[in-house]
């Protein structure tokens, strides 16, 4: 991915309003929630991203030297998560990634791989561990509703499978970084 194309940001606890429905109305244009849904809930969004612990990792498209902010084109939500039974790895608990999407045109660009490493390397400051040592992030597909991203996932061996949950989802745990060899 072009680095100068995009431009990344954050989102936390204490992020405006505006900036979440901006994302969220990204989320709705991908993902086509039924309106009820939690996923189409801004009331539900804010409410994950309430936790200190929780984060939106975005990108926008570089857009020269416009004074309007240009609108996300991908967008990463992860918030904490306990296990009821441990990961592999022995963890309870997890930064999980909840939601993520890539606008259509901007599929295939690294978007998500990049949002994916800056998800690690603020895990592992909040964290204060080494680099070497990898956070616990999770994530939940379901393979037949989302191929694409099934595809993804499973082409980076980075990504274990821990468990096959109700409704066809899975759910994944991240092992490794790619760019650490």
């Amino acid at each position: 991915m072009s680095e100068k194309a995009f431009e990344l940001k954050f989102l936390s606890h204490e992020s405006e309003d505006a900036v979440v429905a901006s994302i969220l109305q990204l989320s709705n244009s991908i993902f086509n929630p039924e309106s009820e849904s939690r996923y189409a809930s801004f009331e539900e969004w804010k409410r994950r991203l309430s936790d200190p612990a929780s984060s939106i990792v975005y990108l926008v498209h570089r857009s020269g030297r416009s004074t309007v902010p240009p609108p996300p084109v991908a967008f990463l939500f992860a918030h904490p998560r306990s296990h009821p039974e441990p990961l592999k790895n022995g963890s309870s608990q997890s930064s999980h990634i909840w939601l993520t999407g890539v606008s259509e045109e901007y599929r295939g660009r690294g978007c998500l791989d990049t949002m994916v490493d800056v998800l690690i390397d603020l895990e592992q400051q909040r964290r204060g561990s080494e680099l070497s040592s990898m956070p616990t992030l999770t994530v939940c597909t379901v393979p037949a509703a989302f191929p694409s991203m099934w595809t993804w996932l499973r082409a980076r061996t980075q990504w274990a499978l821990e468990k096959e949950l109700d409704g066809g989802k899975v759910l994944l745990s991240l092992t490794g970084r790619h760019d650490i060899q």
